[in-house]
């Protein structure tokens, strides 16, 4: 109904509240869900800008079970190739995991290291072995 990526959060706030929904920041769903013993996953979509990589990454790691995930084309968007090292830095330093959606032992970060263990990982996904 709304293309939600091409609006600001109090946009996407106020559409929401039109529709009688209220849709929380990551802080206060963060706040909600930080007594709770089970394991957290935290689905990215789209990070934008290293700000937002920083904020979902120290999100994460703020609970050792804390983990981020995303589909292998959202990760490819999300953390472009020219960066992913020193992101991959920044996940290892804060303790935490980015792995793949349904794939939840398979780091995305060294599935993507190279066009050859990318390519390989692809078959691997695709036949499941």
């Amino acid at each position: 109904m709304i293309p939600v990526k091409t609006l600001h959060y109090q946009q996407i706030k106020e559409s929401g509240q039109r529709m009688g929904i209220e849709i929380p920041t990551l802080a206060e769903v963060v706040d909600i869900l930080k007594n709770r013993p089970e394991p957290t996953m935290i689905e990215i979509k789209n990070l934008m800008t290293d700000q937002a990589r920083q904020t979902m990454i120290n999100t994460a790691s703020e609970r050792p079970d804390w983990k981020l995930m995303a589909s292998l084309t959202r990760f490819q968007k999300s953390f472009p190739k020219q960066t992913r090292q020193h992101w991959h830095s920044e996940i290892k330093k804060a303790g935490t995991k980015f792995v793949r959606v349904r794939e939840h032992d398979i780091d995305l970060f060294r599935a993507t290291r190279t066009w050859l263990t990318l390519s390989f990982n692809r078959l691997k996904w695709k036949f499941g072995f």
